[in-house]
């Protein structure tokens, strides 16, 4: 077996030691980076979007618009829809409320009077957002799925 100095023992020591910590920040940051920190001001800006499923009566309906959100929990909107291939293109407002672990709720008001309160996720710092229907009122069982995006960044609000 060698025989290693003190110097050199307490060197390896020291290196192990070392690799440990490393191996400890590392772990701590992944950590840290995993946990998010949403608020209202996380959904900022203009956004395109797109949701589709089928409504309670079993009808394929299809949205795609445009939405502005302020950041502190209001959004204006317009859209074109399809409901069975008829056509529209309604607007509407909203109000929403983020949670800190980016999740949300909102209840969205078009103009011809439906209100339908959905359920989101914010991702990429706010860039992307899923979306999912929590049924809508006076029409329980509606299935809508869908995605909005930033179009410019923060700094380039339109």
């Amino acid at each position: 077996m060698t025989n290693f100095s003190t110097a050199t023992r307490q060197l390896i020591l020291f290196l192990i030691f070392l690799s440990q910590a490393v191996v400890i920040s590392v772990a701590q940051q992944d950590t840290q980076q995993a946990a998010p920190h949403c608020s209202n001001s996380s959904l900022n800006g203009g956004y395109g979007f797109s949701v589709n499923g089928i409504t309670a009566g079993g009808l394929q309906y299809s949205l795609v618009g445009r939405f502005v959100a302020d950041g502190k929990g209001g959004v204006t909107g317009t859209s074109t829809q399809s409901v069975a291939g008829a056509i529209s293109r309604p607007t509407f407002t909203a109000k929403y409320t983020v949670n800190a672990d980016c999740t949300g709720t909102t209840d969205i008001t078009f103009d011809f009077g439906l209100t339908t309160p959905l359920d989101f996720i914010i991702t990429d710092d706010g860039k992307s957002v899923y979306i999912i229907s929590a049924g809508a009122t006076g029409s329980q069982g509606d299935n809508e799925t869908g995605t909005a995006t930033r179009q410019f960044n923060k700094l380039q609000l339109h």
